[in-house]
């Protein structure tokens, strides 16, 4: 294998098409790894929502952040 190729699922980043690539998010999909994606969006919009709010809260009581 060349150097700078990615292999996910067993297939090369180089000989990727687009119906390998649906087959292999199905394939992934199947497999459960669909809660995994769940809960890195939902952990991602709970940080952002959270820094919202420490800025607003940082804004009313005039904190420095």
């Amino acid at each position: 294998m060349k150097k700078g190729t990615v292999v996910w699922n067993g297939v090369s980043d180089r000989k990727l098409s687009r119906e390998k690539l649906l087959k292999a998010l199905r394939q992934s999909v199947k497999e459960g790894e669909r809660w995994c994606w769940v809960s890195i969006i939902l952990g991602f919009t709970l940080l952002v929502s959270l820094m919202g709010l420490l800025t607003i809260l940082g804004r009313v009581y005039g904190w420095e952040g």
